[in-house]
């Protein structure tokens, strides 16, 4: 687009909306959709009913005048109701046999055919401490357990495995924790207990679906439009829009059970003026105002006392003290698993959000040149108001026993989140001026030069309430804070956390040439004068960041109190660490402190201590921009047909994404084994405390630490491998920085043809995008950002769309029936063939002893086998790609295999509808309509699931593609009719 645009990098869309006339006109209409039309879901069980759909979109759109030639108005409204059956898809649960305690041997052992040991500690110096892990499952079983001892599973030698020896259970208390692979009921968690009624129950194999369940939309939508023709003023519009919505969704997890509603209001005035200066000139004004007020996730289910679940809770406990706002319920709480997850969504937000914008354009056409100049303003507020985790939220990964279900009837949880709740008040300004030249250098050669300039503030909260990580740097506004956490108005931290860049100049070139060959070779190829045209452009077009800066930053310390537990915790009382019994001091109710009070010079910073999850902002960050450049060729090959070829390129440059700020080290973790430190450092270590023996000196890049009580005289003690930031700073605290970069490249061949009777239009793409992150929730590795390269998200190799009209000619096979009957028949449909999505790859475990897993992927040793999704494989039914080609990553490092380098299933996918219209008599019309979204029915399967430690679903498929409001993707039927006058 030229330099009249900007502000974002990709598309830019304008909406006209209708104005009345001298006549009064409109239009009514009725959409209605029917499970009676629809097909059945690929992966809905064939035992229950068809999912529900009954979905009713009605509405007006009339216009006239007020005073004829002078004033005119219009007005539309719109309103949608529908009840659509909700399906799980494919979920893996747990299986009768695991529900009752009993699993198998290699449950109890990681991906590599290791068992699983007990882990249970020491209590570190000067902690108070409850029972270790040890001593509480001895209390719970009735017979004695040992650090170190497998839980479940024994190594029995055996030549004809690949390993050299295969997994046993054991039989007997003297071998391991549970004989026979079983975990008594005795050892169960009160929380696990009460739970567990709220895991639905799978067949045989563990495989769980249902489509009973039923979503809701109320939705109502009006406009109302003003016009005013004025020679001397100009023309002056008024618009306003209101758009109210209900949206109840039954599945707030991946299992039913748990749901919620969103609430939302959007409001917009336009008001806008056209005035033309004499014959030549016209300045267009707009000034609009656009408001949203959303509150999403409200639980509507699972209600229940946290103490009749089984928590602890109340002042003086290591249990869960409510931390929502006065009246908010107390329910189950979220519950991650590998393969699955229960519970409502974790945060509730009421964000109202307004926004101003001015702009003014003048064009002016003077000989050849038609001028254009002008400029915008825009004035942004986001308003956060968050219920985050108040009754907290756990995750069961199976980093304790080998098990995440083993580990939730146990109550041992990998970890554990509660929030304050979280407060953002946040503004944002952005100006661009452009000017630009549309030069007809010769009649069949057109230039447009233009550049744009644009002043994009960075986003800052009205009370300074957000925080960044500055390694180095101590916070002068909170003196007790961890080094390197640092807030505004701290040294050389503004209050937009990163510079307003005065400096970002666009340039844009565009031109267009009409060959004007009349014989020879070149007359053959491009048809002769007026047959063919080409353009070709280049732009750079800087994008305004979002509100990443706040978002992210909302509610962390020290203005709010984002806990996530450093090390695993037990489910009753989720302020005590499983290994050790240490407590982790209850953190709420947190009182939040005030901005500039003197009191934050002593704020007591221990209890936001250590600081997970939470991300920092580079103070360095700038507008991330990216260059556009096209070239194509347009040949007519009829009167009504043409045909293009294209090449389209996009290099996206200082993208935002995130990589770890604080990972641990594996250098050192290897480092401290090499000392004989204790335990022995490993997996998930990374917050661990390591013994030296007397004498043994300290890594020079470690951070020492109080001993644990009864440590040997002259021990060094090590406050885990976290070394970047220090032991004040836990997991996942991510840092947001200018480290991606993308390229596009494509090949676009459209042949299309307009007609009376028949119209098309048929596009095929070949292309190829790269990135080292495509969006911000895709980490890149923090040691080289190159090693995060790889097929981008979005990259789709082949991609070929055909539309198509056919105005269908009954009135000549019929010509001697009444023309009402044989006119206005039309067929028309969307074909749409393409390649698939990249497979996203990750390992979860900590192989690379980092900490997080945000990057970790695991090895390639073979080929990548896809199949068709509807056969079976190694880990089951629907399986894509076949498992056998990965490899765990090694200990100590990333794994070879690339992030994102082999497609998923395609698309192929018909939309096909007829529809009828009649004309009673002059301008008055009646239409009906029949569609078929996915005519052909044909199965469009998401991508596999490439997490690798998830064994039982890695590369099978669980879900099919949805279209646009098409539910689960498999055909819909949807029958209208609309009358105009």
């Amino acid at each position: 687009f030229d330099a009249e645009y900007g502000k974002f990098s990709g598309a830019v869309m304008n909406t006209i909306t209708k104005s009345g006339t001298n006549g009064i006109h409109g239009s009514a209409f009725e959409f209605l959709r029917n499970d009676k039309f629809d097909a059945r879901g690929f992966f809905d069980p064939i035992d229950q009913p068809k999912a529900e759909l009954r979905r009713n979109q009605f509405g007006y759109a009339v216009g006239g005048p007020f005073w004829k030639n002078k004033l005119f108005w219009f007005t539309d409204y719109q309103g949608t109701r529908e009840v659509r059956g909700a399906s799980t898809g494919s979920v893996t649960v747990p299986t009768a046999d695991q529900r009752s305690g009993t699993f198998t041997p290699a449950d109890f052992a990681d991906s590599s055919g290791n068992p699983l040991l007990v882990d249970s500690q020491p209590c570190p110096g000067g902690a108070t401490c409850g029972l270790n892990w040890a001593d509480t499952l001895s209390n719970r079983l009735g017979y004695t357990v040992t650090n170190g001892e497998p839980y479940g599973a024994i190594q029995v030698p055996d030549p004809s495995q690949p390993s050299g020896f295969r997994l046993d259970p054991c039989a007997s208390t003297a071998q391991c924790v549970f004989p026979n692979a079983t975990i008594p009921s005795t050892a169960f968690a009160k929380p696990a207990v009460a739970i567990l009624p709220y895991i639905p129950i799978g067949d045989g194999n563990g495989n769980f679906a249902d489509a009973s369940q039923r979503n809701k939309i109320k939705d109502d939508k009006a406009g109302q439009r003003v016009d005013f023709i004025n020679k001397m003023t100009g023309d002056w519009s008024f618009y306003y829009h209101f758009d109210d919505s209900n949206n109840f969704n039954a599945l707030d997890a991946s299992v039913p059970g748990f749901s919620s509603v969103t609430v939302a209001r959007a409001q917009q005035f336009v008001l806008n003026n056209n005035k033309t200066h004499g014959a030549s000139a016209v300045n267009q004004f707009r000034l609009s105002f656009f408001r949203t007020a959303t509150h999403t996730d409200e639980p509507t289910s699972s209600f229940a006392k946290l103490s009749d679940l089984g928590f602890a809770t109340g002042p003086g406990t290591l249990g869960i003290i409510p931390s929502g706002p006065p009246g908010f319920p107390q329910t189950v709480p979220p519950i991650y698993f590998n393969n699955f997850s229960l519970g409502v969504n974790t945060l509730t937000t009421f964000q109202p959000n307004n926004t101003w914008h001015v702009s003014d354009t003048f064009s002016k056409a003077r000989g050849r040149h038609t001028l254009k100049f002008g400029g915008e303003f825009r004035y942004l507020q986001i308003n956060e108001r968050n219920t985050c985790a108040p009754n907290g939220d756990f995750t069961f990964d199976g980093s304790i026993t080998g098990s995440d279900f083993a580990d939730f009837l146990l109550g041992a949880s990998q970890n554990y989140n509660q929030c304050s709740q979280q407060f953002l008040d946040s503004r944002s300004r952005y100006a661009g001026a452009f000017a630009e030249d549309t030069y007809k250098v010769k009649p069949n050669v057109t230039l447009n030069l233009g550049v744009r300039w644009e002043v994009s503030m960075p986003w800052y909260d009205t009370q300074g309430k957000i925080e960044t990580i500055v390694p180095g740097l101590q916070s002068t506004q909170f003196p007790t804070a961890p080094l390197g956490w640092v807030v505004p108005g701290d040294p050389g931290i503004p209050s937009t956390l990163a510079p307003t860049r005065y400096n970002d100049f666009s340039p844009r070139l565009g031109i267009a040439y009409s060959p004007g060959f009349k014989d020879g070779i070149a007359a053959k190829i491009f048809g002769g004068p007026g047959k063919s045209s080409i353009r070709a452009s280049y732009g750079i077009y800087y994008t305004s960041i979002e509100d990443l800066n706040l978002f992210y930053e909302v509610g962390d310390a020290p203005f709010g109190l984002y806990w996530v537990s450093p090390n695993p915790v037990n489910f009753d009382q989720p302020f005590q660490e499983v290994a050790n019994g240490m407590s982790e001091t209850q953190r709420f109710p947190f009182v939040l402190p005030k901005p500039g009070s003197p009191a934050n010079k002593t704020l007591d910073y221990s209890i936001y201590l250590p600081i997970s999850y939470s991300p920092g902002y580079d103070i360095h960050n700038r507008p991330p921009y990216a260059e556009h450049y096209n070239l194509s060729i347009q040949r007519e090959l009829s009167k009504s047909t043409v045909l293009t070829l294209a090449y389209v390129g996009t290099q996206g440059h200082k993208l935002i994404s995130q990589y770890d700020a604080n990972p641990g080290d594996f250098a050192l973790c290897l480092q401290l084994n090499q000392l004989n430190a204790t335990p022995a450092c490993g997996r998930n270590g990374e917050n661990q405390t390591y013994t030296l023996s007397p004498g043994v000196p300290a890594p020079a890049k470690a951070f020492t630490t109080p001993c644990p009580t009864g440590t040997p005289a002259g021990s060094t003690c090590i406050a885990g491998t976290r070394d970047h930031l220090g032991p004040d700073f836990s997991q996942n605290n991510s840092f947001t920085a200018n480290i991606a970069n993308s390229s596009y490249s494509a090949g676009q061949i459209t042949v299309e043809r307009k007609a009376a009777d028949f119209t098309f239009l048929a596009a095929y793409t070949f292309s190829k995008a790269m990135d080292n992150s495509s969006g911000f929730g895709q980490w890149v590795n923090f040691l080289n950002p190159r090693l995060s390269r790889s097929l981008s998200a979005y990259d789709i190799t082949h991609n070929f769309v055909v539309s198509y009209i056919w105005a269908v000619p009954f009135e000549r096979a019929f010509g001697n029936l009444p023309k009402r009957l044989t006119q206005g028949w039309s067929l028309n449909g969307v074909t749409r063939l393409s390649g698939g999505l990249p497979v996203g790859l990750s390992q979860g475990g900590d192989y690379s002893l980092v900490g997080g897993g945000n990057t970790d992927v695991p090895n390639i040793v073979g080929k990548v086998v896809t199949q068709n999704p509807r056969k079976d494989g190694p880990n089951g039914a629907n399986t894509y790609f076949l498992p056998d080609a990965f490899a765990s990553g090694p200990n100590g490092g990333f794994g070879n295999a690339n992030r994102q380098f082999f497609h998923g299933p395609g698309i192929n996918i018909t939309d096909f509808g007829i529809s009828k219209r009649t004309m009673i008599r002059e301008a008055i019309g009646f239409e009906i309509r029949a569609e078929f979204f996915n005519l052909f029915n044909h199965a469009n399967f998401s991508n596999p699931h490439g997490n690798f430690n998830n064994t039982d679903t890695f590369g099978i498929v669980t879900s099919t593609r949805s279209f646009g409001d098409t539910g689960s993707g498999l055909r819909e039927g949807q029958i209208s009719a609309k009358f105009t006058w």
